[in-house]
């Protein structure tokens, strides 16, 4: 390409098979980076090099970069292989040499090649269409007016983008779609700070286009992943390390200080190892499964003694006839023990520990190493008669066979135990040798068979006695009688470290509580550095409410744009939620009960609730926001309190007041902000963002979504203030409201009438929508054209007033100002003229059974024409069976 002077070409890659086409693009930059890797290697006189270029890794790279972003796929086709043919001989003197066998005569004429041609692009089409993936949403961008001004001659929500989704469609996906539009609204000089949508994209609300974290919730998550991605050995290296102190900087560290009762330390900026009250819960709980662990392991080996004292009252010859499969059956339904019964056993180390816990409960400090070793505070020992003096006749030759015969049908036997039973009794000469031989579990299993025989004579073998006690007992009876040697005294040396200590400590611990531990003593510092980029501060201080409360969230502020942007999901689809979650679960643990709805809903005939058995049971219409409404309301709350209800009773108000002050008319802005805080306050109680692990699918048994929808929700309508240009908003304006009754207006132009789209019909459909609503906007159309019955609800004048003069505050850029305090200003829709216009709701109430029932289907829908339910290759006639 340099030496052409051409910019691109085509790279053919051939075999006899296929063609693999590729088109490569100049790249000026790799160009003279090896024409000067050529002349260092080679030089100016051409010898060869006896070592590869020292830059040959910065060319590999290079090389792959520039394949992967300057060389284009273009296809692979079939391989077209010449023929050679000899030249006739015919002519020397003409120009033209004629092979034999190249003329080939052809049949087709022009026609017969296009209609081929037209019958191959049917065939492509058809086969497209049936496996394509059809779609089965219609995903909609509508633009819409915080003010929502409606008037005959305009519109205050505009379709400017539209998609088809299929089955799933991902976060990433919809993310940058959504980024795309703002992009477009931006270069057209729209401001757009708000995005709504319903709670299918939630984590789009919860986390930025670079996955930032924007809720305490998603933080905590963060702190706690990154940390169980470490090592143990990392992670008990930074615990042990967190209160060390550096000698050359103790004095900036601490401060010591004499008094009367002598020196005291004081910690200057020392970082301390905190342990709170939720470690100490998981380390208690900790301890007390490792307990009840051992307590059933004993018990299984206790229990495979007393199978094997039950195998050595039998003969032997019966003994060795019993098939392996028996004896296993026999130790598996032996070793398994009833949950009541280890409870009965774990009574005492259960009220010990939890009598050790509230003593150290108001203590700022835990001693791990207390009850740290189980094999130390199981109270196994028990007293030992004395041995008889003549042990000669206590065993014999029978028992030995049996002990043999155990140890090879025991659980971990080896190959080692294969021998003769007079070389297996050598084996037991001296204490020395057996301490040599066997080990403990081996022991047990060898004296299985005969301990019943040897407590009959005062020799008890235990299974929580040491190997040493055990010795002690076996050799005066097959051995020597002799004594293993005492163990060398220990010489007092100088004491471990503190940090030896504690390490040692440290490392018994498992890593669940580790990651625990030590994301509980970093995690303010994690959150701190979060609340650096919330443009709003730590702290909520909105004007006319006094208490402080912290931010849950904060805005996404978006590249592309410049400006923040505010994800937030619908309250229509939140309140829904909410109705399905009390109907069908309850909130137990915040005491709501859904007992209580469905005791008021079988007595509405006496209370006047409204609230029918079938609202709270069957949960008809789900997605209904006026049966949502019917759930939640004072009429409601008020049955609720008729039978005790307290607590049903006033999150029912309080959900109900939250709702009105994001839908109803006439509320001022700081009342709204009232309600929607004392609702957050309700959703946060008992809840903290600082305890480890995270919270799961369920925060209080809350949905996840749920939850944090609800809090973005409130947060951010309240955030919202600052950075719109009046001041104030239209509550009704932020939802996904506008685009389904979009959506719902496509009925008219559905040419079946039924008003569900087929895939292809959704483009000429929006065609025709986007040419009325041009025909509506545009001014010179010289015509009134009135497309809905809608009455004007604003004074257009008093809103044309709220404009400042400045037309510099107009730009998004100048209406951040202090963000510190937020001002809640009255819209239009908040002042309490607007709540003369009556608002007219959907009935709630369920049919009475004389009354016919509402959304009752024709009689003969099972019988009608329905296309859509036939698979495309059945209407086709294909069978896919074979």
């Amino acid at each position: 390409m340099a030496a052409l002077g051409t910019t691109s070409l085509i790279f053919l890659c051939y075999s006899k098979e296929t063609t693999v086409v590729m088109e490569a693009y100049f790249d000026n930059e790799l160009w003279q980076l090896f024409l000067q890797s050529i002349q260092t290697t080679y030089g100016a006189d051409g010898f060869r090099p006896k070592k590869k270029p020292d830059n040959s890794t910065l060319l590999l790279e290079k090389i792959t970069q520039y394949m992967e972003e300057k060389v284009v796929f273009k296809g692979e086709v079939k391989s077209v292989t010449g023929q050679v043919f000899p030249i006739s001989s015919g002519n020397v003197e003409a120009p033209f040499c004629d092979h034999k066998g190249r003329s080939k005569s052809c049949t087709l004429c022009v026609d017969d090649v296009l209609q081929l041609m037209f019958e191959s692009q049917a065939v492509f089409n058809e086969s497209y269409k049936l496996t394509r993936q059809r779609a089965t949403e219609f995903l909609g961008f509508l633009l819409s007016d915080l003010d929502r001004n409606v008037s005959h001659n305009g519109l205050y929500s505009l379709p400017i983008a539209f998609g088809m989704k299929g089955n799933s469609l991902p976060c990433k996906i919809l993310r940058e779609m959504i980024e795309h539009v703002l992009d477009a609204c931006s270069k057209a000089g729209l401001y757009v700070p708000v995005c709504s949508f319903d709670g299918q994209w939630y984590r789009i609300a919860v986390r930025d286009q670079n996955e930032f974290p924007l809720t305490l919730l998603q933080l905590q998550k963060d702190i706690y992943h990154e940390v169980k991605r470490m090592s143990v050995s990392e992670i008990t290296n930074k615990i042990c390390n967190m209160n060390l102190v550096s000698v050359d900087t103790i004095d900036q560290k601490i401060d010591v200080q004499r008094t009367i009762n002598g020196l005291v330390v004081i910690s200057k900026t020392l970082e301390t190892l905190a342990i709170s009250q939720n470690i100490m819960h998981m380390i208690e709980s900790w301890k007390q499964g490792k307990l009840r662990k051992e307590l059933i392991r004993n018990e299984q080996t206790q229990t495979n003694v007393d199978i094997q004292r039950t195998l050595s009252s039998l003969p032997s010859e019966i003994v060795h006839e019993i098939p392996s499969e028996t004896l296993a059956e026999a130790f598996q339904s032996n070793n398994q023990r009833k949950p009541e019964e280890i409870d009965d056993v774990m009574k005492y180390v259960d009220e010990n520990s939890l009598a050790t816990l509230e003593s150290g409960a108001s203590s700022t400090t835990i001693d791990i190493s207390d009850n740290i070793n189980v094999e130390e505070n199981l109270d196994f020992q028990q007293n030992t008669e004395d041995l008889q003096s003549e042990n000669d006749t206590l065993l014999t030759k029978t028992d030995i066979e049996n002990m043999h015969f155990s140890l090879k049908r025991s659980k971990n036997s080896k190959k080692k135990w294969e021998m003769p039973s007079t070389e297996f009794l050598l084996l037991f000469s001296s204490a020395t040798e057996i301490n040599k031989r066997f080990t403990k579990q081996e022991l047990l299993d060898m004296l299985a068979p005969v301990a019943g025989k040897l407590a009959s004579n005062g020799i008890k073998v235990l299974a929580s006695e040491t190997k040493r006690k055990l010795i002690e007992k076996i050799c005066p009876i097959l051995g020597d009688g002799s004594t293993l040697p005492d163990p060398p005294k220990r010489t007092r040396g100088s004491p471990k470290s503190l940090r030896a200590q504690a390490r040692s400590i440290v490392n018994k611990l498992p890593k669940d509580i580790l990651c625990a531990l030590y994301v509980e003593n970093i995690c303010e510092r994690k959150y701190e550095s979060w609340t650096y980029f919330n443009p709003f501060g730590k702290y909520i201080n909105v004007e006319g409410i006094p208490d402080f409360r912290e931010w849950y969230s904060m805005p996404e502020f978006n590249k592309c744009t410049g400006n923040y942007v505010f994800m937030i999901l619908d309250t229509y689809h939140q309140l829904c939620g909410l109705r399905r979650l009390v109907c069908q679960k309850g909130i137990p643990s915040r005491g709501i009960k859904r007992s209580a709805f469905v005791k008021i809903a079988e007595e509405n005939e006496t209370n006047g609730c409204g609230l029918s058995p079938a609202m709270v049971n069957d949960l008809i219409d789900k997605q209904s926001v006026a049966f949502a409404l019917g759930t939640f309301n004072l009429k409601v709350a008020d049955a609720l309190d008729t039978i005790g209800a307290t607590e049903e009773a006033d999150f029912c108000r309080m959900v109900f007041f939250w709702y009105s002050a994001e839908d109803d008319p006439g509320i001022p802005a700081i009342d709204r902000c009232k309600y929607r805080l004392r609702f957050r306050d309700w959703l946060l109680k008992d809840v903290c963002m600082k305890t480890y692990p995270p919270y799961g699918s369920f925060i209080n048994d809350i949905p996840v979504v749920l939850f944090e929808g609800l809090l973005t929700n409130i947060e951010r309508k309240i955030q919202l203030f600052p950075f719109t240009k009046s001041g104030g908003y239209n509550v009704r304006a932020v939802g996904s409201l506008d685009a389904e009754n979009f959506f719902g207006t496509f009925q008219d132009i559905d040419p079946k009438g039924t008003g569900v789209f087929r895939p292809d019909d959704i483009p000429s459909a929006l065609a025709v929508a986007a040419e009325l609503i041009d025909s509506k906007l545009d001014p010179n159309r010289g015509f009134h054209m009135d497309t809905t019955a809608t009455q004007k609800v604003y004074p257009v004048n008093e809103m044309l007033e709220m404009e400042t003069e400045n037309k510099e505050e107009e730009s998004p850029d100048m209406i951040w100002r202090d963000l510190t305090t937020i001002y809640p200003r009255d819209h239009e829709f908040d002042k309490e003229m607007r709540t003369r216009c009556k608002q007219k709701r959907k009935s709630t109430t369920v049919s009475k059974p004389d009354e016919p029932g509402r959304g009752c289907l024709p009689i003969r829908q099972f019988h009608k024409r329905d296309e859509t339910k036939i698979l495309p290759h059945v209407r086709r006639g294909l069978k896919l069976d074979d």
